[in-house]
């Protein structure tokens, strides 16, 4: 038995393009119960590698594009008394930093204090909203876009998991989708403003920052 679906290619980055999704969802659906942020993306560099066209580009896309989405579907969902929300942040959201990702942590770290300050307004309309912060996981846009840009695959940085990461190997897309389905499901209507981390206890690790770029990098 299937299930109807909808895919709308969209540039979050513009309100316009999500004025559009947001009409063509509820012209198919009348109703969106569940709004998962996961559009993003992020390039490794070191901060003086960062343009300032490259620094706007991820902030724009990670922080400005999740709030574009929040605020438009958050009415409809608030008028209908029930929803959750779920912002996909990552690990380098939070205090030890975004070694690798300054700009790309900058903006998440906005996200997961919007996501905080949101609860309060949306949660007496009974919509719940939370950020889940994954660790390294294994995608076909972890290998392409991040580690092959600094020369790496994934069975190198595999490798330096199994040095001293708690679980001794990176995540998969199948775990990350489980804690979404859990943020999103009646035994999480009482969890809203938090962060969920889902990283094998990478952020107690070594992050090994010198096996990307040489120690002393700019």
């Amino acid at each position: 038995m299937g299930v109807a679906c909808l895919a709308k290619p969209t540039n979050i980055r513009d309100p316009a393009a999500v004025d559009a999704l947001l009409s063509a969802a509820y012209e198919r659906f009348e109703r969106v119960d569940f709004l998962v942020n996961n559009a993003g993306g992020q390039f490794p560099a070191t901060p003086s590698q960062i343009t300032d066209n490259g620094w706007r580009a991820v902030v724009d896309l990670n922080l400005n594009g999740t709030w574009n989405m929040i605020s438009r579907f958050m009415k409809p969902m608030t008028d209908a008394g029930f929803g959750s929300i779920v912002n996909i942040v990552h690990v380098y959201s939070f205090d030890r930093g975004s070694p690798l990702f300054v700009h790309s942590g900058a903006a998440r770290a906005g996200v997961v204090n919007m996501t905080r300050t949101m609860a309060p307004y949306l949660g007496p309309y009974g919509v719940t909203i939370n950020a889940l912060a994954p660790g390294a996981i294994t995608t076909e846009g972890l290998e392409r876009n991040e580690l092959e840009k600094m020369g790496h695959d994934l069975d190198s940085l595999g490798h330096i998991f199994d040095l001293d990461h708690p679980s001794r190997r990176l995540g998969t897309a199948e775990e990350v989708a489980a804690a979404v389905l859990f943020l999103c499901s009646p035994s999480a209507r009482f969890i809203t403003g938090s962060a969920l981390v889902a990283d094998g206890g990478e952020m107690r690790a070594d992050w090994h920052v010198e096996k990307f770029f040489p120690r002393g990098s700019l």
